[in-house]
């Protein structure tokens, strides 16, 4: 995996006041477009397994979103659960770093 340095955001927490959270812009290919689309404030969550983003930008990268895999997601709070359809190896760009990453559509 590429190394990538991230600027971060000062943003407010209701549980630690202010906070220094890493945000940064990825342009995610899109299958229908033939193009990159540039998605701004994305947090940085360099522990994730994987991408999550939201349906309406999902419909702009691939055709029927709802015939992926279904994936239950769990984060910090296991009884809430995120369903979102996983597409593998749609091509990502991180600063000029480039790699193929499996991305999460999600309600």
């Amino acid at each position: 995996m590429p190394t990538v340095e991230f600027p971060y955001a000062d943003e407010n927490s209701k549980i630690f006041g202010n906070v220094k959270r890493p945000r940064t812009s990825i342009g995610v290919f899109s299958e229908l477009d033939n193009d990159r689309i540039i998605v701004d404030d994305v947090p940085a969550d360099t522990g994730a397994d994987l991408t999550v983003l939201p349906r309406f930008i999902g419909e702009l990268l691939v055709e029927g979103i709802t015939n992926l895999r279904v994936c239950r997601n769990k984060g910090s709070v296991p009884a809430s659960v995120l369903i979102a359809f996983i597409h593998k190896d749609i091509p990502v760009r991180i600063d000029k770093k480039e790699f193929k990453q499996a991305i999460a559509i999600a309600d």
